[in-house]
């Protein structure tokens, strides 16, 4: 039986050292092969690279020394996802989204931008992370902005979860799915060690 767990919005600003964070922002930007993102209506709306842990050394480094700083938001979680947003000045953007079933962090390095979780507004500077969970959120367009932001967004869902979709029969997952209140009629997937699960709730 999954407890539906909600997660509150979490912000810390300066968690990692500003000098360290424009460092691997300079070197990720550099050293990245970007895609482009997301696709709107308007077009491709910021470049992006999917990863999994062990794929970038220092990504893996700044992932750890982050879920340490905030252990309590990762025990009983599982990591299942990394992607990287690069914004290379204002005109990039997010459109407004959520993810149903996971608590998101997101560690932002380079130029400040807003962040709109739910109805409030976080400014994300450099080094800034911030945790919440299936709340709706977007980066806007702020066209003033000329300089870049990489932000590392790692997205866990409950290991429980992880668990059954391993090694329980479709009922069970369903049920579990159920007891986070994901009976919309949606498609969820869960990645784990390679393997994706996939359920239509």
């Amino acid at each position: 039986m999954v407890t539906k767990a909600r997660t509150y919005t979490t912000h810390y600003p300066g968690l990692i050292d500003s000098n360290y964070a424009s460092s691997l922002y300079v070197h990720l930007r550099d050293s990245t092969q970007w895609i482009d993102g997301i696709k709107s209506v308007k077009g491709f709306t910021r470049k992006a690279k999917p990863l999994s842990k062990g794929d970038n050394k220092a990504v893996d480094y700044i992932i750890d020394t982050v879920c340490i700083n905030v252990k309590k938001h990762c025990d009983g979680y599982t990591l299942d996802g990394i992607y990287l947003n690069y914004y290379r000045n204002g005109n990039d953007w997010t459109p407004s989204h959520s993810h149903p079933g996971q608590r998101q962090i997101v560690i932002s390095l380079g130029a400040t931008r807003k962040l709109i979780v739910g109805k409030k507004t976080y400014p994300q500077a450099n080094g800034y992370v911030i945790i919440f969970g299936s709340s709706s959120h977007e980066v806007p367009k702020e066209l003033e902005i000329k300089e870049g932001r990489i932000s590392i967004a790692l997205f866990f869902t409950p290991t429980s979860i992880i668990q059954q979709c391993e090694t329980a029969d479709q009922e069970a997952i369903m049920a579990a799915l159920q007891g986070l209140g994901l009976t919309n009629g949606q498609r969820v997937e869960f990645v784990n060690n390679g393997s994706v699960y996939a359920v239509v709730t």
